[in-house]
């Protein structure tokens, strides 16, 4: 049993080290010599592909428990798309319609307590948020 733990241990040790190294890249000039070496910055690349949060542009109240109303501040609400209100099964249990600019979602109707999900298309994407009840 102290043998499995100090070489589980070990190979925890070493996989941490392993992925906590920095990744170089090598840049090549036309014959074949390296001219540069830098590390890669991956991060870079997971903020840019996470520019736009639809829930950001948003004002989002909860007024009584399971009611919830969402204020369109800098879009347009006939640009969003198949908003549903969906439990945590994958069923379908409300769908909320905007009044001008702004989505009232009222779960005190629904009998089961609980986390929702409200999810609604924009631009082509898709948006997702977690209300409770």
């Amino acid at each position: 049993m102290k043998k499995k733990v100090c070489i589980l241990s070990l190979l925890l040790c070493t996989s941490i080290h392993l992925s906590a190294q920095q990744k170089i890249s090598y840049t090549y000039d036309a014959a074949g010599n390296r001219i540069l070496r830098e590390p890669q910055n991956n991060m870079q690349f997971l903020q840019e592909e996470v520019s736009f949060n639809l829930w950001e542009e948003m004002e989002i109240t909860s007024l009584l428990k399971g009611v919830y109303c969402f204020k369109c501040l800098h879009l347009n609400p006939n640009e969003i798309k198949e908003i549903g209100v969906y439990n945590m099964e994958g069923f379908k249990v409300l769908s909320p319609q905007f009044n001008g600019n702004t989505l009232a979602v009222n779960l005190s109707r629904i009998n089961r307590k609980g986390i929702y999900i409200i999810k609604c298309v924009y631009q082509g994407q898709s948006y997702s948020y977690s209300l409770t009840n």
